[in-house]
């Protein structure tokens, strides 16, 4: 009996579940490649990870500072707007996401 149990047999099956997508992925490619055509195909959770994963790649300190980011929805509202023209099927989303980033106010100057 303890057999069967082991090798699958004598219970009920259970459905497959699919596992989930790895980190820094989006449509099973990496994010530094992944493109509009890629968020354009991909559901809202795959869409919520991937603005994840692009924030935190792109934030941290670099040689002049702080690096900017978006916020989230702020970020999910520019993909949404970018990607969703027929010509920019080919934009990489991590392309669009820093240069976005680097116009981001940091707030006004110090008087």
């Amino acid at each position: 009996m303890l057999a069967l149990a082991a090798a699958g047999c004598g219970g009920g099956e259970r459905p497959a579940v699919a596992p989930p997508a790895p980190p820094g992925t989006l449509g099973g490619v990496r994010l530094q490649s992944a493109s509009c055509h890629h968020w354009n195909a991909a559901g809202d959770a795959d869409k919520e990870r991937a603005v994840r994963g692009l924030t935190e790649a792109v934030s941290g300190r670099t040689p002049r500072g702080e690096a900017t980011t978006l916020a989230a929805a702020d970020a999910r509202r520019l993909l949404d707007n970018q990607c969703s023209a027929p010509y920019a099927r080919h934009f990489l989303l991590y392309e669009i996401y820093i240069r976005a980033a680097g116009f981001k106010s940091l707030g006004a100057p110090p008087s």
